[in-house]
């Protein structure tokens, strides 16, 4: 049974599902030369997938030659298709925030695999770029990158007491 609008949690604050560089963006031609109506993220093998805005589960499965699947209703007329997962951490009917995890892409044990999760927003059923929604997640892997680069310069000063050699 599905819950009315105003039973819908809140979109929250909205982000990507999983940091990593866009390969392909919304309207790009794809691997199969098809406009892709969403927008392909590479990542880190084993990277967790976090709800990119609040909202119901409305499907975590398998579904035809896609592979896993995870469809996330949204406040508002939004929907969430998240392909490309190796493992689902989440269940159909769960109630969700922007940023829980829902997932992870899959492992692999080659130091060159970059597993790519397939992230699509509709509105109203019709696909549309995520990202006149979402903060690109390059930006977010930056940021994190910043942030642990000032973390081992902070561990050096304590450490050593200097930054310099």
């Amino acid at each position: 049974m599905a819950l009315p609008p105003e039973d819908l949690p809140k979109i929250g604050k909205i982000q990507s599902p999983v940091a990593g560089k866009v390969v392909v963006k919304y309207g790009e031609k794809d691997d199969i030369g098809a406009d892709s109506q969403g927008v392909h993220i590479r990542s880190r093998s084993g990277a967790i997938v976090m709800a990119p805005m609040g909202g119901i589960i409305q499907f975590a499965n398998t579904f035809k030659n896609y592979g896993t699947i995870i469809i996330v209703k949204h406040k508002n007329g939004y929907h969430s298709l998240i392909s490309g997962l190796g493992d689902v951490d989440t269940k159909v009917g769960r109630t969700i925030n922007s940023g829980d995890p829902i997932g992870r892409l899959p492992i692999s044990t080659s130091p060159n695999a970059h597993p790519t999760l397939y992230y699509e927003l509709r509105y109203n059923g019709k696909p549309i770029n995520p990202y006149k929604k979402l903060p690109n997640p390059e930006s977010q892997m930056m940021i994190f990158s910043q942030l642990f680069s000032l973390r081992f310069s902070f561990l050096c000063l304590l450490v050593f007491g200097s930054l310099s050699t």
